[in-house]
């Protein structure tokens, strides 16, 4: 037996995890702009009471700022890498695990873990798809 993955398996591995992510890129959107927001409002209600307070303890002077912010395009450059790294990691590792556990199974046992497993992520597919035509809108609540 060849132990070895063929060119269309693996590119229907990377065919299925393109549907799903393209299928999630929209709800995670979604929750990310609300938590950053979310963050935002805290982190300036934050400031705002540290200022108060630096007021109060100094004569009712104010804390000096930079309106400079950011790292700009190398704080960009730094994510960008930071997740292509992450991303690269999450593969070798996941190539290592699988062509580890072939080894160690029957050609049985991997059919039906094949089977099991490609279950699963048709379930996951469906539950995506009907998410998106049965969407319930979450209310959220303005922070004081």
């Amino acid at each position: 037996m060849n132990n070895k993955f063929t060119l269309v398996e693996l590119l229907v591995v990377i065919a299925i995890i393109a549907i799903l992510s393209s299928m999630l890129m929209p709800t995670l959107g979604k929750a990310r702009s609300v938590a950053r927001n979310v963050s935002c409002v805290s982190n300036l209600r934050q400031i705002a009471q540290a200022n108060i307070l630096y007021a109060s303890d100094n004569d009712e002077f104010s804390v000096p700022y930079n309106t400079v912010s950011g790292m700009g395009a190398a704080g960009d450059m730094w994510m960008i890498l930071g997740v292509l790294c992450g991303a690269s990691l999450w593969w070798f590792t996941l190539t290592f695990g699988v062509s580890f556990l072939r080894r160690k199974f029957r050609p049985r046992h991997l059919l039906w873990m094949n089977r099991i497993s490609g279950s699963v992520i048709v379930v996951l597919g469906a539950a995506a798809i009907l998410s998106i035509f049965f969407h319930t809108p979450v209310v959220h609540e303005m922070l004081p």
